[in-house]
């Protein structure tokens, strides 16, 4: 490539996991039919907030990307990374694993609005009550 030029980014695939569904066609389905994804909060105990709903990801299954043992030790958040990146829609699917130039020209554009938040706060009520060692690093 010249330093004239100008790189370029071609799209292959998209992945999503909404509240409207857990891929590109049905999530864009649901907001052509302005459906709405919010609904009672189901993932934790609302009772104490002044808000009973929010836009959950519901049906969520991370089975496909990960073992149970990595289920337990990754976040939510990154689950869903996971299963959108290898979930992408159209003819440039992400294969399973990627090598050498392929690997090294490839990317994945991640979006999130707040990743990581429970285990933030579950690492936070452990750090208070048993000290940092009980703590895991990531």
């Amino acid at each position: 490539m010249s330093s004239n030029s100008i790189p370029r980014v071609v799209i292959t695939g998209m992945g999503a996991l909404t509240a409207l569904g857990l891929d590109v066609a049905t999530t864009w389905e649901g907001l052509v039919a302005g459906r709405s994804g919010v609904a009672t909060i189901t993932q934790f105990d609302p009772s104490r907030l002044t808000t009973r709903i929010g836009a959950e990801v519901k049906g969520f299954d991370s089975s496909a990307v990960l073992d149970r043992k990595e289920q337990r030790r990754n976040d939510r958040h990154v689950q869903f990374a996971l299963r959108g990146g290898s979930s992408g829609d159209g003819p440039g699917r992400l294969p399973a694993r990627l090598e050498g130039e392929e690997a090294e020209r490839t990317g994945v554009v991640i979006g999130t609005g707040i990743g990581g938040i429970q285990t933030l706060a579950d690492q936070i009520l452990l750090m208070a009550s048993e000290g940092p060692p009980a703590c895991r690093p990531s």
